[in-house]
């Protein structure tokens, strides 16, 4: 009898140990979980090694937690490029396929110019999600296993003076404390995010929830892919004029008949339709009907900065930002 009670015993202290690990284990992994690893996880490029697909629903509250808009961000991974649709739920969308942009305003395909930067670029800019690379601002506040396996893990960070804008709409000030609570699957990928922020009375109001579809279903428009498939095109040669005289250049090929939206780098710059640069380029009166050269020029001036007592370059809003 004394045998069997010792073996039990020794049954229970070996079972108590790895359970003890275990638990010391899960500790120990929700310690290491950071904005730099859910970053890295969640990442275009690793998510695109084990989906199709992906779409990413952003809803917008307002101060009394009510749904006010929402916003889609989808994409995929086809051969040599990621296409993806930004989808503002009103009458704005923007189609990056194959190579290709195009913005739609009410039914209207315009072909975007993105200049000094190539297509894939511009995709990864579109879908990385700037709030995971910012980890600088943010500390973490709690972390937690739930018992269907995912992780919630809530960040606090404090509204500077770079984040103001973002967070207008809510009337939100610099210096407020917000949170980011993400609730991770086993393996840190997202399942979905919210924003919290405090109210003047102290109440924790949700603002916003990023909501993750993989392997979700989208589809192109007709008419974006029969634009990027057209063979009647026209080149439209950008130049890049600077105040010292120097010129870059990069050439683009539109479907003919196109209004053309163009997106620069640049802080600020006019495009003009001469090499004179004296006459504006119309963008909403202006179709592309043959090759055409317009010509971009960054718009500077001379400040002073009073605590150097120098001179600085500085940018100056004009009409074609």
């Amino acid at each position: 009898m004394k045998k069997v009670l010792c073996l039990l015993i020794a049954v229970v202290l070996i079972i108590s140990l790895f359970t003890a690990c275990g638990k010391n284990d899960e500790v120990d992994f929700l310690e290491t979980i950071t904005f730099e690893k859910i970053a890295q996880v969640n990442s275009m490029t690793n998510l695109l090694k084990n989906y199709d697909s992906i779409t990413e629903r952003t809803v917008n509250k307002n101060m009394d937690g009510e749904e006010e808009f929402y916003w889609d961000l989808s994409y995929e991974k086809k051969e040599n490029n990621i296409n993806a649709i930004v989808d503002t739920g009103n009458q704005y969308k923007c189609y990056y396929y194959n190579g290709k942009i195009f913005a739609c305003y009410e039914g209207e395909y315009l072909p975007v110019l993105y200049f000094r930067e190539t297509y894939n670029d511009i995709v990864a800019e579109t879908i990385s999600r700037d709030n995971l690379l910012n980890s600088i601002y943010h500390t973490v506040s709690s972390r937690e296993k739930l018992k269907d396996g995912r992780y919630v893990v809530t960040f606090e960070f404090k509204v500077n003076s770079d984040m103001v804008s973002d967070f207008e709409p809510w009337g939100i000030k610099e210096g407020q404390i917000m949170n980011i609570v993400y609730f991770l699957k086993e393996n840190l990928e997202i399942d979905h995010y919210d924003y919290y922020v405090y109210d003047a009375k102290g109440n924790k109001v949700n603002i916003a929830n990023v909501y993750f579809d993989y392997n979700s279903e989208f589809t192109f428009p007709e008419e974006v892919i029969n634009l990027v498939q057209t063979k009647d095109l026209c080149k439209v040669t950008l130049y890049e004029n600077y105040s010292f005289g120097s010129q870059y250049s990069e050439v683009y090929e539109v479907p003919k008949g196109s209004y053309l939206e163009i997106n620069s780098y640049l802080y600020a710059y006019n495009i003009y339709a001469n090499e004179e640069m004296d006459v504006l380029w119309d963008f909403e009166n202006d179709a592309i009907n043959e090759d055409t050269s317009l010509y971009l020029y960054e718009e500077i001036y001379y400040d002073l900065d009073e605590e150097m007592g120098e001179e600085i370059i500085t940018g100056e809003e004009t009409e074609n930002e």
